[in-house]
């Protein structure tokens, strides 16, 4: 089991990824949400991988996954967000009082 606080594989990888590149996180975000696989210092936009059995396969460098984290990570900067809104009744509760004022 991973020790809490130590990255895992995916993690890793993209942090591996800004790193070769060179590219700031915002930057790096921005070039995974466009699927800019050269900006993260990529050739193509697959990589060979091998299976344990050694049989070959392309494997996509920005993932599905990874775009939606990215645009998650960069909605924060566009939109702000929401801050939960605690409401007190106290001792007394609340009152409501409908009127209907189509009929006056």
């Amino acid at each position: 089991m991973r020790p809490k606080g130590i990255p895992n594989k995916r993690t890793k990888e993209i942090c591996d990824l800004i790193d070769q590149s060179r590219l700031g996180p915002a930057e790096a975000l921005l070039a995974i949400l466009n699927l800019d696989y050269k900006a993260l210092g990529r050739d193509s936009a697959t990589r060979t991988r091998w299976t344990s059995a050694g049989i070959e396969y392309e494997e996509e460098v920005i993932s599905l996954e990874s775009q939606l984290d990215a645009a998650k990570q960069l909605m924060k900067y566009r939109y702000s967000q929401k801050q939960a809104v605690e409401v007190s009744t106290g001792e007394a509760g609340i009152k409501i009082i409908v009127e209907d004022y189509s009929k006056k």
